[in-house]
């Protein structure tokens, strides 16, 4: 479930063109659930076009790939282990009614009911209270409500909560967390940032114009998921915006496939940082202009015409001495209307000093699945929309 991975890193390589210092991170998982919502609601050309955007050769086949996603992630795990939640919601205004086999498609495929609201009752309050507090009990509390309001012409809203929660393998000893100075895009440099720092060995790779370290998250025996965070520094302070491109350029890139060997690190150093960040707008690829879509196969009858979603997602993550705690919200509101294998240098004094802008990946090994990605352009820039 890949499938928003190469959308997640152009998102990312369109904000930092935009020239902001601001952190942003994305969820390629909780984007292909959006994916998958809208397209059992569709046929046609228009159903075709969301399979090739998925990379399934039909609807059976991307309903099938979902689920066994839903029950990698929610498969019940030992205590120390990453604790995840991948949940759906859907709410549906009570002018409406959802055909039998997109009703069956909720409860078999997405493992939800359908909530029924009066969308046009005072702004859609209670469907308001209800959406925001299903997305603050299913992210813990990370991103406490999502909407204000809802617009009265509203057919559905089909939500997606993505929890993750892991502890370091080894964790950084906090008294050796030190403060150092972070260099920005421009040149400026913030001080006082909190770095984390190690003894141990990891999985490394230096290439061309970038070093990867991989830090694994806690695994009991017998648990048949490894995650671990993949930390992405060019070797260029002010190297983001080409990585980006090469990764954007390169799809053999974009799943994080690296060739990577354990090392000891000569000299270790991760800035901890917490933010959030919303990416506003999606407008995937099989979309038309204006964001129109039929979704022919999701209401029995509407009067209202073509139907088109306003689909956003909302992330907030967590990186410390302990380990991560990251959540992630896709709403999408229905309106009526990798680096190239290169020789393996010789041995060399290591050195992953994270001191200016990088890139992340939280994954899962077996699988490949990627589960959020990110950018810190500044670990001190806390809670930024966009």
């Amino acid at each position: 479930m890949n499938s928003c991975l190469p959308f997640a890193v152009n998102s990312l390589l369109k904000h930092v063109r935009r020239g902001v210092p601001v952190n942003a991170a994305v969820s390629p998982l909780s984007l292909s659930a959006s994916v998958t919502m809208l397209g059992a609601g569709c046929s046609g050309r228009l159903l075709d076009r969301v399979l090739d955007f998925a990379g399934s050769k039909s609807l059976d086949e991307l309903k099938s790939r979902f689920s066994e996603t839903m029950s990698m992630a929610n498969t019940s795990r030992a205590k120390g282990c990453p604790e995840i939640k991948f949940v759906n919601g859907v709410w549906i205004d009570k002018r409406l009614t959802f055909k039998p086999s997109y009703h069956k498609c909720i409860t078999d495929t997405f493992k939800s009911q359908a909530k029924v609201h009066d969308f046009q009752k005072q702004g859609g309050k209670a469907a308001v209270v209800d959406i925001n507090a299903w997305v603050n009990v299913q992210t813990k509390g990370l991103i406490p409500s999502i909407i204000d309001a809802i617009r009265p012409e509203t057919a559905a809203i089909l939500g997606n909560a993505l929890y993750f929660k892991g502890a370091w393998l080894d964790a950084f000893n906090p008294k050796y967390t030190r403060k150092r100075d972070f260099y920005l895009v421009n040149g400026d440099k913030i001080k006082d940032v909190p770095f984390m720092t190690s003894n141990k060995s990891y999985l490394y790779g230096s290439f061309k114009d970038f070093k990867v370290l991989e830090i694994p998250y806690q695994r009991r025996n017998g648990d048949d998921n490894a995650f671990s965070m993949q930390l992405i520094l060019p070797k260029e302070k002010n190297g983001l915006q080409k990585l980006l491109e090469k990764f954007d350029a390169d799809l053999g890139c974009l799943n994080g496939q690296f060739e990577l060997e354990k090392h000891f690190i000569d000299d270790l150093w991760i800035p901890k940082f917490k933010f959030e960040f919303t990416l506003e707008n999606i407008q995937f690829p099989f979309m038309n202009e204006g964001g129109i879509i039929n979704m022919t196969d999701m209401f029995v009858q509407t009067e209202e015409g073509p139907l088109y979603p306003k689909i956003f997602q909302k992330v907030m993550i967590e990186v410390s001495e302990e380990g991560t705690e990251a959540a992630a919200v896709t709403l999408s509101t229905v309106f009526g209307a990798c680096a190239p294998s290169v020789k393996k240098p010789p041995r060399v004094r290591r050195t992953f000093v994270a001191e200016h802008p990088f890139m992340f990946i939280i994954k899962e090994e077996n699988s490949g699945i990627v589960i959020f990605t990110g950018i810190v352009l500044n670990p001190q820039k806390r809670a930024e929309i966009k």
